[in-house]
């Protein structure tokens, strides 16, 4: 697996550095959004990164499945809007008015824009009785041989695929 098929596995909100690129450590390199955690065997120019989580730590406390099932390749890639939608808070305009002394001020939802990104909504399919973000079982859905192991409603289910491991985080149903 390269550097650039790990990328697609990792943050990308700016929120969370630590993980916005695949890190190794004791041998494996990982890469995670937090929804997803990736470990293979140590991919040669990914550097260690001590402010990355302990992503083996996590791994060994996830048990192993009684079940494992492949992934549809026919899950299809949730359609995200690029086209920005209007902040509810300011009604679009940017602006809102001070409670206390009536001046306009800069909204503060959306910087003075009017203007907020769109959400994705959760496409949810079920797996082994466990409902999965759609856009993650995706982005799975081409590693080699990938199969899912859900370990119950709510709790976090192991992933394995030729050359590597990893997790998968569930979502509620309700």
């Amino acid at each position: 697996m390269t550097i650039e098929e790990l990328q697609k596995f990792c943050a990308d909100d700016g929120f969370r550095p630590s993980i916005n690129k695949p890190w190794t450590r004791d041998g494996k390199t990982y890469a995670t959004n937090g929804h997803i955690l990736i470990a293979i065997p140590a991919v040669q120019g990914v550097p260690e990164n001590v402010l990355a989580p302990n992503a083996e730590a996590v791994l060994v406390k996830v048990p192993a499945p009684e079940n494992w099932f492949l992934i549809p390749h026919d899950i299809p890639e949730p359609q995200t809007s690029t086209e920005k939608v209007p902040c509810d808070r300011c009604s679009g305009t940017g602006e809102i008015e001070c409670r206390e002394c009536g001046s306009t001020l800069e909204c503060p939802e959306c910087g003075g824009n009017g203007k907020l990104e769109p959400i994705t909504p959760f496409i949810l399919h079920e797996i082994g009785g466990v409902s999965f973000d759609a856009k993650c079982l995706h982005l799975l859905k081409n590693l080699p041989g990938v199969e899912i192991g859900p370990n119950g409603e709510g709790k976090v289910a192991r992933i394995r695929f030729e050359g590597g491991e990893g997790l998968l985080m569930p979502v509620r149903s309700e």
